[in-house]
């Protein structure tokens, strides 16, 4: 049981995160963009289900389902 803890802990979403992601572009339809790439700048609170991504200089407030890890950050 620990060990299932301790992989999920590792898979969780961080602050300085290589991600990519799609926006909404349609909401009625929920049509979304293609895959962008960004960088987690605000911690992940899975409660929220949002992730806070910098992307071309801009903060965007995504969906948590619409991210997925590309490369994890290398310090802690």
């Amino acid at each position: 049981m620990v060990c299932q803890e301790r992989i999920r802990k590792d898979r969780r979403m961080k602050k300085g995160d290589l991600v990519r992601f799609k926006s909404i572009i349609d909401h009625q339809g929920e049509i979304l963009s293609d895959w962008k790439h960004g960088v987690i700048v605000k911690h992940y609170e899975p409660s929220m289900k949002i992730v806070t991504v910098l992307y071309e200089g801009e903060l965007l407030d995504i969906r948590a389902r619409h991210v997925q890890i590309h490369q994890r950050c290398h310090y802690d």
